[in-house]
This record gives structure tokens, C-alpha cells and sequence, in this order.
């Protein structure tokens, strides 16, 4: 059996053998992707914002109006409050939109947590930066044309594919995984 995390709070993710925690008690240390709430918020924030522009310069006007009306009616807030954002994190905000939020962490960080109540040693396999290097090696014209793909893609809205990711994660269907993440 694999299990890797998965940063949501869906209930349905929680849903594994508590043999899971039998197994953790034997284990010296626990290795996760990212130890989440050691990151520098401020560095985050700084990470996530264009350094020149605004997401304007890489839309249509039809484009942003249909891109504010989207982010209006998920995040509540009008476009041009994320206009400096990243077109990446503003994609990242508006999945967020579509989780549920059914527990109380998520599962990464209530793996985390759980580990240091066990006094076991948490390390990263991955730094911020790492992470932030692989996004920045995006365009930001196609990481706009991938957040306009994802809101006019009329065969499915991000809530199904949330659906769809959460199936694969908890019947542990790499396939399924590997294309949705492509």
C-alpha cells in the first residue's frame, strides 16, 4: 500500500487503515513534501506576486471581465484585488474555493502534527524555493492561458476535477494521478 498527502481537508482523504498509525509509532522520522507551517509567510506573499505588471497585460478585455465575474462570485472579492497575483496561486485560490473544508487540518499537516505529539523528527523532501523555481519556469502568459483554460473549460468545473483528484488519491490510482497533474 502507497500513501503519499495530499494538502486538503477533505474527510474522504482521511479514510485510510489505522494501521497507518501503528506503523508511524515505529518510524524514526516523518518525510513530507513541504513542512507548511515553517514557511516564511512574508516570503510566500512576495513569491506569489508578479514582479512587473499585472494580469491584465495577458488577457483580453472579454478575458478579464469573464475572469473577474469567476473570481467575484468564488473568493467574493473583485479581480483587481488579485491583479499583481501570479496567475498560478490566482488558479490555486480558486481551486481552494472548490474543497471542502470537512476537518479541521489538512491531512499533510495533521500528519505533521501528529508526528511531533510522537516527538519524531519531521523533514522536508522539498524546499519553498524549489517549488516556487518550478512554478516560475511558467510563463506567465501560459500559466494565464492555463487558469483560462481551467475557468472556460465547459466540460468540467474545478469542483469535479477536485471530485476526480480526490477518487484517484483515495483508491490510490497513480494513472489517473500522473495525467490529471500533467
Amino acid at each position: 500500500m502507497w500513501r503519499g498527502t495530499i494538502h486538503i481537508q477533505a474527510r474522504d482523504v482521511f479514510a485510510f487503515d489505522p494501521q497507518v498509525y501503528e506503523r508511524l509509532k515505529s518510524c524514526d522520522a516523518l518525510a513530507v513534501e513541504l513542512i507548511i507551517d515553517e514557511i516564511d509567510k512574508a516570503a510566500v506573499r512576495d513569491k506569489m506576486l508578479m514582479e512587473e505588471g499585472s494580469i491584465k497585460d495577458y488577457l483580453t478585455e472579454e478575458e478579464y471581465d469573464l475572469l473577474d465575474s469567476v473570481v467575484k462570485e468564488k473568493v467574493g472579492q473583485p479581480l483587481f484585488l488579485f491583479e499583481k497575483m501570479k496567475p498560478f496561486f490566482l488558479s490555486s485560490q480558486l481551486m481552494q474555493t472548490a474543497m471542502p473544508k470537512e476537518m479541521p487540518l489538512a491531512l499533510d499537516m495533521h500528519l505533521i502534527d501528529t508526528a511531533r505529539k510522537m516527538d519524531m523528527e519531521v523533514v522536508p523532501l522539498e524546499e519553498f524555493s524549489d517549488q516556487i523555481g518550478a512554478i516560475d519556469k511558467i510563463s506567465l502568459q501560459e500559466q494565464t492561458d492555463m487558469l483560462m483554460d481551467n475557468i472556460t473549460d465547459a466540460e468540467t468545473s474545478m469542483e469535479e476535477e477536485f471530485e476526480k483528484l480526490v477518487r484517484a488519491y483515495v483508491s490510490q490510482d497513480l494513472d489517473s494521478l500522473k495525467i490529471m497533474m500533467q
